[in-house]
């Protein structure tokens, strides 16, 4: 098992551990950080902002209809659902047009031909965009004019549209890492600056959206948004999926990450069109709680979660074992139906074999290509878009959609073999911990702080090594015993979502000496007013065991 220390020395304090902690994870002013959070790009400073505003106020005082397209993730429905219930304080009637499959911003021909039919003179794009020849359609047939409030990285200027976009080279904005919806925020901030009014309360929209689109929390505003939307939910379908969803008393970032936004992004990927439509609108408008009810709403996310879920693991099974072991590279193309889930597909297997993996279906709009995601533990995105036999790459680095002529996969494959992939996952922690070592100060850590964790400053794990145990002292527990948990040193480690792999590669139920290598979660466990130590096991390498010393008898 690879480590990667990021603490030269194990420290007294949680607060001096946390201190060093932040800056190995490169937070820039670590006082500021913790003490003074604030905003840090005025809304002015986007380029664009003052036309949009003027024109957004024009439209409002002709009494403009305008259409808000939902983009098909979470960050476009809190997006939409702002636009929505800003358009209905400010006086402007808006239409939301929603994705039925997984398809963004004016790439969906159905929206585009429902706009054309009945053209309105706004039309409103949060956390998506449109090529500049998809915009001028638009204007061709009536539309007088677009706004878009998107933070994707920008291909190629458009003329026809007015563009919100905290990635534009022409602006000193600093929050590069800013979501869809904290972009449409600062659009609805220079709007009540405009007009001398307050701005309403969103920054839990701005906060959850954030966190669902996996933004780095390392920008202090960023940081300032979550820890503030967090603070207080505002929104009440919000927080009904906080009531419904997550058992502890203050809402963390990792609540949100692992409890909420997986039920919200199975229901926006389904093709479920009127469950989409209850969710935007019980998020956006409070009167239509009149009209729909969220008991129904959330237990219907409960079930699409469950089938999403069900549905990704058998077909990740299915592809994996038909894998060749031996290539570096897993690229799959499939006539299977997948829906919206082909990125959660690639994800599964990637995590399964560890190594990049290419999932690709047919593209429906030119059958001569396959489309679809792949995900990656190394940066791939910019590697893949180079070469010639592939179409195009976007996304993030390690996630990103993919398109590629059918006939071209074979050289894409031999392409990856060429690649110098070390993909032997590097485990980045804090301090690494022989047996029976781990000092008092290390256990707590992690939970004390709870509400700085996400992407940037992950939770903080620790190295365990050479832990010398017999497998038939591991139990396994819970309903569906998915759940192993053995006692090292007066020390409990636990295994949550264990398989029937897991528990063959750990020998549980025999009777065989093994050494662990582990990375874990060092927390205390409290029951029955009872305080243990417990470290939560996230990886672990199975060795043989190592010659006894001293300490593992006595």
């Amino acid at each position: 098992m690879k480590f990667k220390e990021l603490l030269p020395k194990t420290y007294n304090s949680h607060d001096e551990t946390l201190w060093h902690y932040l800056e190995a994870c490169n937070v820039c002013d670590i006082d500021e950080y913790l003490n003074e959070i604030h905003e840090t790009d005025v809304p002015e400073a986007y380029q664009n902002m003052d036309k949009a505003v003027q024109t957004f106020l024009y439209h409002v005082s002709k009494g403009s209809e305008a259409y808000v397209i939902c983009d098909c993730d979470p960050d476009g429905f809190f997006s939409a659902a702002m636009v929505m219930n800003f358009c209905d304080i400010i006086g402007m009637n808006c239409i939301p047009l929603i994705h039925e499959n997984k398809i963004h911003g004016l790439d969906d021909e159905t929206i585009v031909e429902q706009i054309i039919k009945e053209p309105l003179p706004l039309v409103i794009i949060p956390d998506a965009s449109g090529t500049p020849s998809q915009c001028k359609e638009l204007l061709d047939v009536g539309v007088e004019d677009i706004l878009i409030f998107d933070h994707h990285k920008v291909y190629e200027y458009n003329p026809y549209a007015l563009v919100i976009n905290n990635q534009l080279d022409n602006q000193v904005v600093y929050n590069k890492a800013l979501s869809g919806t904290g972009v449409t925020y600062k659009f609805i901030h220079a709007v009540c600056f405009e007009e001398g009014v307050e701005v309403p309360y969103y920054l839990d929209l701005v906060a959850f959206s954030i966190l669902s689109d996996v933004c780095d929390l390392r920008s202090l505003e960023n940081h300032y948004y979550v820890t503030k939307g967090l603070d207080n939910l505002n929104n009440k379908f919000l927080n009904e999926l906080y009531m419904a969803f997550v058992t502890s008393d203050e809402l963390t970032p990792e609540d949100v990450v692992w409890n909420i936004i997986p039920k919200l992004n199975a229901a926006i990927r389904s093709n479920d069109i009127e469950l989409k439509a209850k969710i935007l609108w019980l998020m956006g408008n409070e009167d239509s709680w009149n009209e729909f009810n969220v008991l129904d709403v959330i237990k219907d996310l409960k079930k699409c979660h469950r089938q999403q879920s069900d549905f990704t693991k058998r077909m990740a099974d299915k592809f994996v074992s038909g894998l060749d072991s031996s290539m570096k590279c897993n690229i799959i193309y499939t006539d299977e139906e997948l829906g919206a889930y082909t990125g959660l597909i690639a994800g599964k297997i990637e995590g399964i074999t560890g190594k990049p993996t290419i999932l690709l279906r047919n593209d429906e709009s030119d059958r001569r290509f396959g489309i679809g995601s792949c995900r990656s533990p190394v940066p791939l995105c910019t590697k893949m878009n180079s070469i010639e036999c592939v179409d195009w790459c976007r996304g993030h680095e390690e996630a990103f959609g993919v398109r590629c002529h059918i006939l071209a996969i074979p050289f894409l494959s031999q392409w990856t073999e060429q690649l110098d992939l070390d993909i032997e996952p590097e485990h980045k922690v804090v301090k690494v911990f022989e047996r029976g070592t781990i000092p008092k100060t290390a256990f707590g850590f992690g939970d004390e702080y709870k509400d700085l964790w996400g992407q940037g400053i992950p939770y903080p794990v620790y190295g365990v090594t050479n832990v010398n145990i017999n497998s038939k002292d591991i139990q396994t527990m819970g309903r569906n015993k998915a759940t192993i948990k053995f006692n090292y040193k007066g020390i409990d480690y636990i295994k949550f979502f264990c398989n029937q792999k897991i528990k063959d590669e750990l020998f549980v139920g025999r009777n065989k000496k093994i050494s662990l290598d582990i990375v874990g979660k060092l927390t205390y466990n409290v029951y029955n007013g009872n305080v243990t130590k417990q470290i939560i096991i996230e990886d672990f390498e199975v060795n043989e065991p190592k010659e006894m010393k001293w300490e593992d008898i006595f």
